[in-house]
């Protein structure tokens, strides 16, 4: 039975392109997941915080060619709540925006220039790029007043 059972999950495995992906793992992402689409827009930077601290950053889930790690995934869930209850109307583009637009776009630039592989490097920024924008938006549009820049420094 606990062979058999084993079988089955390595099996499982196989077929989802999950390498070394647990049901752990996924529980928990999705737990995170459901927490970013659920609690309150100042609180949203918890979960990202959890998972950047408790989350293995090598573990991905490959879907169609894209490595999807867990933060990549709570950012683009971030991203898809604050498109999608309008937040990002509240958000206007100031210099400070632009600054961290331009040091991102600037360091990816950068890397993959002084790269020996450019086309790996490029793919690697990329997949940075992605992750940075998508977090930035996402904290961008909880960080609301002083007392919500409080509760994101303190936790």
């Amino acid at each position: 039975m606990q062979n058999e059972l084993a079988a089955t999950l390595v099996n499982w495995r196989q077929r989802c392109k999950l390498g070394d992906v647990t049901p752990t793992f996924v529980v928990v992402e999705i737990f995170l997941c459901l927490w970013v689409l659920a609690t309150k827009i100042d609180r949203v930077i918890i979960p990202i915080i959890i998972a950047m601290c408790y989350l293995p950053a090598d573990i991905s889930i490959k879907v169609g060619g894209l490595d999807l790690q867990a933060i990549r995934i709570l950012a683009l869930v971030g991203v898809l709540r604050v498109y999608l209850t309008g937040q990002h109307k509240k958000i206007t583009f100031n210099t400070i925006d632009k600054l961290f637009c331009l040091v991102a776009l600037s360091g990816s630039i950068v890397y993959v220039l002084a790269s020996h592989n450019t086309f790996s490097a490029f793919i690697y920024k990329c997949g940075v790029l992605v992750d940075t924008i998508f977090l930035y938006i996402m904290i961008r549009s909880s960080v609301q007043s002083e007392e919500s820049l409080h509760l994101a420094t303190t936790t």
